[in-house]
């Protein structure tokens, strides 16, 4: 009875995987020309953004009061190198907004997290209100208040071009289903599944503890990097006050 039981709470699971999956798949194809096509690209940037903060918040128990700043790092990077220095390989700069979000994430979160407390809610909070004064102040590189304008799409050199929502829709739900499947079944997130529910026995089982606060910190940055980076080549344009305090409250 056991066997049979245990079987079918497997399989209820993974049909509540497969069948929201499944329609976000075919949703594109069945309504090709919906309004809703749109919203659901900004659901699904959001979506790799949110499943990096429940890495960090969920998985780990710690709370970013920055994301925003890292959030605007990838868009900004991927606007920067695509409008103003004409790259058109879009990886590039994607890439580049996240190595440059890991490494700043790195410095912030390394003295942050080997303490107990909110060190690393006040330390990113701060780093936020750093990056947002620095993308209204220095106008020659951001465009200031006013931002950056025709962003070019999702593009792979002059090979193919992501330029319409119909397949720009595949290339944000197919990487929040990357992101999503990477790090949830890995055993980093059984790691941390572990940490959270108690800290003092993980690391009583030789799990380093500080080591795994770091990684999921840097994780969530980058996916809101890489959201960062996809909201710019899908809005055209972006400004300062679309990466405020508040992107990481909501």
């Amino acid at each position: 009875m056991k066997n049979v039981s245990t079987h079918g709470i497997l399989r209820r699971e993974s049909w509540l995987f497969i069948l929201p999956w499944g329609i976000l798949f075919f949703f594109p194809i069945l309504f090709p020309k919906s309004y809703l096509l749109s919203v659901l690209i900004f659901a699904g940037i959001w979506a790799i953004m949110l499943i990096g903060f429940d890495v960090l918040v969920g998985y780990c128990g710690q709370i970013s009061l920055g994301h925003n700043a890292f959030f605007a790092i990838g868009a900004y990077t991927t606007g920067i190198l695509t409008a103003k220095y004409g790259v058109t390989f879009s990886l590039i700069p994607l890439i580049t907004g996240v190595l440059f979000t890991l490494m700043v994430a790195w410095v912030i979160g390394l003295p942050s997290l080997r303490l107990k407390g909110y060190y690393l809610a006040i330390a990113t909070l701060g780093f936020g209100l750093i990056i947002n004064n620095f993308l209204i102040g220095f106008n020659e590189l951001t465009g200031g208040a006013s931002g950056l304008h025709n962003i070019p799409p999702f593009a792979i050199a002059s090979l193919f071009s992501f330029d319409s929502d119909f397949k720009f829709y595949y290339l944000v739900w197919g990487i929040a289903l990357f992101v999503f499947k990477n790090f949830t079944g890995s055993s980093h997130g059984r790691a941390l599944r572990a940490i959270l529910e108690d800290e003092i026995f993980a690391s009583t089982m030789r799990i380093p503890v500080t080591r795994y606060k770091i990684q999921a910190f840097l994780y969530s940055a980058a996916c809101a990097s890489i959201a960062g980076s996809l909201y710019a080549h899908y809005s055209g344009t972006i400004t300062p006050a679309g990466f405020g305090f508040m992107v990481s409250i909501h």
